[in-house]
């Protein structure tokens, strides 16, 4: 009788790496269990950058998450945030030995909401954070043409809304496309994941 048990145990052995979130600054953030909870948090975290930035911000709930002011108040502008785990693992052989790949996805996008400004997203990894922001203006100009953006789906029973979209931020031995978007924060230290 063959042991198909073993053959795949061995194999999983072999091409698992270290978990890198075991033990990291952020492990309590795979505790989550919700998408609804990571947004909340990843809206708190931008909201705090904004904050540090000296600009007002207060979380709000319809058609965006977060609008913040940079004239005290006067002026409001509305950014949809969507917060990600990112996926990070080490390549265990070949040429690019020891190389971590990063991925963030994050869907339902809603461009037929024309009241967001921008578009935010919080991509938490084990030790750090980074937040990547598209005005509305570069979006409507560039959203067709990027490779990180991909059309989603409407969800069942969804009415009155045009196409959902998703965005998945890649960086592995073959693309690399987080230069795409504007990263206007990061905490990482070094090479630390």
């Amino acid at each position: 009788m063959i042991n198909v048990k073993k053959i795949i145990n061995k194999k999983i052995k072999s091409n698992r790496g270290k978990d890198l979130w075991v033990g990291s600054n952020h492990q309590n953030w795979k505790k989550l269990k919700t998408p609804q909870a990571k947004g909340s948090v990843g809206t708190e975290i931008y909201k705090a950058w904004l904050e540090s930035q000296g600009h007002k911000a207060r979380i709000v709930s319809d058609e965006g998450d977060i609008e913040w002011s940079t004239d005290n108040g006067k002026t409001w502008v509305k950014d949809e945030v969507k917060a990600a785990t990112a996926t990070v693992n080490e390549i265990k052989h070949g040429k690019n030995k020891g190389m971590i790949t990063e991925k963030i996805w994050v869907n339902q996008i809603r461009p037929a909401q024309k009241s967001w400004k921008g578009i935010v997203i919080v991509g938490v990894y084990p030790n750090h954070v980074k937040i990547f922001r598209k005005s509305r203006q570069e979006w409507d100009k560039q959203y067709s043409n990027l490779t990180s953006v991909n059309e989603g789906m409407k969800h069942n029973g969804q009415t009155g809304e045009e196409q959902l979209e998703q965005v998945t931020l890649v960086k592995n031995q073959n693309r690399n496309n987080f230069g795409e978007w504007n990263c206007i924060y990061s905490d990482q230290k070094g090479e630390t994941v």
